[in-house]
């Protein structure tokens, strides 16, 4: 039996052993008993996008009860109580302490240049650093690659339901229903508008967050099949202001991000 899965027998024994079940604070609790797979450069920038020094730390976008890593130990302290150790997973460095419950087996596995997996919270005061639960060696360099394609699975699946929920909070773009008693000049006028040819549009230079939108609503406007939207299509919608190579940046902050993908080859994107 790996760690994730003790951890998860843990968590269920913890909930069958609890007070009855409350709808209302399931869904709450459900997210605070989140056991996610993460680096040491994810806790690192999530403690520095809090606003506040109080405020619950948030790893896309989710309270975590439990995380999980995997990496290397640089150095050991041991001390009568814990164990002291530099953590290492190749992303950053964190230092962790691991309280001693039953000396023997904590002993095993805690040597300098041993990759370990370990489950642990992440403690910010008096330093950041983290608590560990539990640890063990790890068997096969196969471990280690696993883990680090399920932080980029985790990462990628929050960060798509959080954009998911941002929008359907948004408000429509387009009016649901005309206004009533419109004077007839006013209409007159609007009929004639769209009856003559659209005027052509500045050639405005998008960057940043404003060109990412513009690629964002372009791609939800379009519904896009399976093979997706070409990238060259999409520059030439954005005008001759944005050059292509923008374009291509904008789309990887993007795909980074976690809100578009690649279809059938790197010049064809859709929204998750």
């Amino acid at each position: 039996m790996d760690l994730s899965q003790t951890l998860s027998m843990g968590y269920q024994a913890g909930n069958s052993a609890s007070a009855p079940n409350v709808a209302g604070n399931r869904q709450q609790r459900d997210e605070k008993q989140a056991c996610l797979a993460v680096t040491v450069k994810t806790i690192e920038a999530a403690v520095a996008e809090r606003n506040d020094d109080s405020a619950d730390l948030r790893i896309h976008g989710v309270e975590p009860g439990m995380l999980m890593f995997v990496g290397l130990i640089e150095s050991v302290s041991r001390k009568a109580a814990s164990i002291d150790f530099m953590f290492n997973d190749t992303t950053g460095r964190i230092q962790a302490r691991y309280y001693i419950t039953d000396a023997e087996s904590a002993l095993k596995g805690a040597e300098p240049g041993r990759y370990v997996s370990i489950a642990a919270a992440v403690r910010t005061e008096p330093a950041l650093h983290l608590s560990v639960t539990c640890f063990k060696p790890v068997a096969s360099a196969d471990e280690v690659s696993c883990h680090f394609i399920e932080c980029a699975h985790t990462a990628l699946k929050l960060k798509a339901s959080r954009h998911e929920k941002e929008t359907e909070k948004r408000p429509p773009t387009t009016p649901q229903r005309l206004q009533a008693a419109a004077p007839a000049d006013v209409l007159d006028s609007t009929i004639k508008e769209k009856s003559q040819p659209a005027k052509a549009q500045p050639n405005l230079l998008l960057t940043g967050k404003a060109l990412q939108q513009a690629i964002v609503e372009l791609l939800q406007g379009q519904g896009a099949g399976p093979e997706g939207i070409s990238i060259s299509f999409l520059s030439d919608r954005l005008g001759a202001g944005t050059p292509l190579a923008e374009v291509r940046t904008a789309i990887e902050v993007l795909i980074d991000d976690g809100e578009l993908y690649t279809t059938i080859d790197e010049d064809h994107v859709s929204l998750i």
